[in-house]
């Protein structure tokens, strides 16, 4: 009996750290997939995939950059400059920081779960560690080898905005401009 309640106690206080770090713009919990992919044409090693997704991380900073360099100089639409000053202004939980101190978990053999327990492709869930992680395995499954790094890269930064502080709609949002722009 004493181990049920501290089963619950301790379910119970991580839910409301989780809450807490929702409410100040933090992990939002949930997760995210691929937006229209290319099916892959023939089977695709998941170890390979990891690789393309952690390389990825150099075509989502040139994406940030020059999107930075755009809300700098005032050169944005509307709607794009809302999004962006979430991302840019906050200095201790934008993207450009949590690009460098959120680390990037990517599992090979099972998809991304949410804090419900959901399966997706990507998730911003685990609040102990604000850990970002994308599915080798789920990407091997939908995205052609010429799609991998593009949709890796948009869904990271998908999960990446949510961790900043943008709602889903926001970076779903996000995730179609990326893909849009390099695809």
């Amino acid at each position: 009996m004493k181990i049920l309640s501290a089963i619950i106690l301790f379910l119970t206080l991580n839910q409301a750290h989780a809450h807490i770090l929702l409410k100040d713009g933090g992990i939002s919990g949930g997760g995210g997939n691929v937006i229209s992919p290319t099916a892959p044409h023939h089977f695709q090693d998941p170890y390979d995939v990891q690789e393309e997704v952690i390389s990825s991380k150099a075509l989502l900073k040139r994406f940030i950059q020059a999107k930075h360099d755009l809300f700098l100089v005032n050169n944005m639409g509307q709607e794009d400059k809302r999004i962006y000053s979430v991302l840019f202004e906050d200095n201790s939980h934008g993207i450009l920081e949590s690009m460098i101190y959120v680390p990037l978990h990517i599992p090979v053999y099972e998809p991304c779960y949410d804090l419900e327990g959901k399966s997706y492709d990507g998730a911003s869930v685990n609040a102990e560690t604000h850990s970002v992680c994308v599915s080798a395995f789920n990407l091997a499954l939908k995205v052609d080898k010429s799609e991998i790094a593009i949709q890796a890269a948009a869904l990271i930064l998908h999960e990446l905005s949510e961790v900043a502080g943008l709602s889903d709609d926001d970076a779903i949002y996000l995730q179609n401009q990326l893909i849009k722009e390099y695809k």
